[in-house]
């Protein structure tokens, strides 16, 4: 999510961030302390905590609960790659009975060393036969030899599977040597235009936040075709519905990355916040996917976990009503 390109933060993402940071660190504190001072009385029932058998058990319960959750989200989590089918019927695309055409949509890798899903991610694309591979940006999360080195073998080993079609993220902004990777590696990045997919599909490739650029790629388009624009942020959607695309498809918020119940995302850096933060959205006849993505945010102080927000690749099938 990070880049050169600006963040979005909204008053509400800041208030549910402080609030969990707070509720974490002093639900932490208090029991560190109940336990602490209940090792130390070595069984004596002396000071605040006399005969508290009960806040002694539950607090070594939330200690214990809270080390689960950080290895859960450090360890394992990020690892957990999951496929989601979205199934988009639509009367401009081929008959059912000829099958659906089917894509792989991929974003966020954010590859750096100690990459979580490297050993996973292009056998699971594979997996699932797709007729063409679709990549949301934000490649790495350095200029790092080694990460740029992954990161080639990894879209190589895409474009083995099917023809890959990309664009470019915030964080891609300004990395020539990402640029450079793309190149060689055969995937055909999409600056501004489209190509066709076949069976009456085209794909444009939309820039990071570039409104400007969906009217005249839709300008005089035929009714007949199914038009889909890969972009990497939601921050265009509402424009995208307006110009008439059949589909939506970008990552950038990471679904958060890190989700509460009954809130969902505590962060999107997104110009919608909340509003599109991940999964399947219905945009004035537009469906519109906004990815989990596949990697890890790249900030310098960001912890690298998941919680409640596997990893995703999107199986795209597109069939005919």
């Amino acid at each position: 999510m990070n880049g050169d390109a600006p963040d979005i933060v909204h008053a509400s993402e800041i208030v549910a961030s402080a609030v969990f940071l707070f509720a974490a660190m002093g639900t932490g504190g208090v029991s560190a302390y109940v336990v602490g001072r209940w090792a130390r009385m070595r069984g004596r029932p002396t000071g605040l905590f006399r005969d508290s058998r009960r806040a002694r058990i539950a607090a070594a319960v939330v200690l214990a609960g809270g080390l689960a959750s950080c290895i859960w989200g450090w360890c394992i989590e990020p690892r957990m790659l999951r496929v989601t089918t979205l199934r988009v019927e639509s009367p401009q695309l081929p008959s059912a009975s000829d099958g659906p055409l089917r894509l792989a949509f991929v974003s966020d890798f954010h590859v750096e060393t100690g990459w979580r899903v490297e050993g996973k991610l292009v056998g699971r694309v594979a997996e699932l036969a797709p007729d063409a591979v679709l990549v949301g940006g934000d490649y790495a999360n350095s200029d790092d030899p080694r990460s740029l080195a992954m990161l080639e073998e990894v879209l190589r080993g895409l474009v083995k599977v099917a023809p890959c079609y990309a664009v470019m993220g915030n964080v891609d902004i300004g990395h020539e040597q990402t640029r450079e990777v793309l190149g060689r590696s055969g995937i055909r990045l999409l600056e501004g235009e489209a190509a066709d997919l076949g069976g009456r599909v085209r794909v444009f490739g939309a820039g990071y936040l570039d409104a400007a650029a969906l009217e005249a790629a839709h300008a005089g388009s035929d009714p007949a075709r199914f038009d889909i624009c890969l972009t990497h942020a939601p921050g265009i959607i509402p424009e995208a519905a307006a110009e008439g695309f059949d589909l939506f498809l970008c990552g950038h918020t990471h679904g958060g990355q890190v989700r509460m119940p009954l809130w969902g995302a505590l962060l999107t850096l997104s110009v919608h916040g909340k509003r599109f933060e991940c999964g399947r959205y219905e945009v004035d006849g537009m469906t519109a996917y906004v990815t989990r993505g596949v990697g890890l945010e790249g900030g310098r102080f960001t912890p690298r976990v998941r919680f409640l927000c596997p990893p995703e690749i999107v199986l795209v099938e597109l069939c005919g009503k």
